[in-house]
């Protein structure tokens, strides 16, 4: 579980987008919401992700990885992208899978973050084959293999900078 320091949200004032694509139904929809004053917030947006999010990034991942989710990557979107700071990708076995996962997060960062997701995708349908969760700062992205293969995130966001994922910790014996 995640502990009771989860870091709060610093920079709640990335505009109201998701991400470059949500997941709907067996489709994915590019839908990056903007304001109609983009231009102006991506100007005046501090070019320095805050620690706590970026902290707040890396328990995501950590977190992931316990629940024996692959692949975990962070990508730092936050140059680029003036909707959101981090994206976190996870390969999962199945959607039953990713949206357990989905539900766990949702819950764990409301509990410590005191705050819910603001938008999700791929919680409606059984046939999902990919799970948006928006954090406003972070997007979490929960991908079945070939979702994750086909889609490619990694390779469209081939210049944005990695952060480490934490490993999982040892259990106690």
């Amino acid at each position: 579980t995640l502990s009771a320091t989860w870091p709060s949200t610093v920079d709640s004032s990335c505009g109201n987008g998701i991400g470059p694509f949500i997941p709907v139904g067996n489709s994915f929809r590019s839908v990056i919401h903007r304001s109609a004053n983009r231009g102006a917030l991506a100007a005046t947006r501090p070019h320095q992700v805050a620690l706590a999010t970026t902290e707040f990034a890396k328990k995501v991942a950590a977190y992931l990885v316990e629940k024996h989710a692959s692949g975990v990557a962070i990508l730092d979107v936050s140059g680029p992208l003036a909707i959101v700071d981090y994206f976190v990708l996870a390969t999962v076995t199945n959607t039953r899978q990713a949206q357990a996962l989905a539900r766990e997060l949702d819950l764990e960062v409301k509990h410590s973050r005191g705050q819910r997701k603001r938008n999700q995708g791929g919680m409606e349908t059984e046939d999902s084959n990919w799970v948006l969760l928006d954090f406003e700062d972070v997007v979490v992205h929960l991908f079945l293999p070939e979702a994750r293969e086909y889609y490619g995130l990694e390779g469209l966001w081939a210049d944005a900078p990695r952060l480490t994922v934490p490993e999982a910790s040892a259990p106690s014996p």
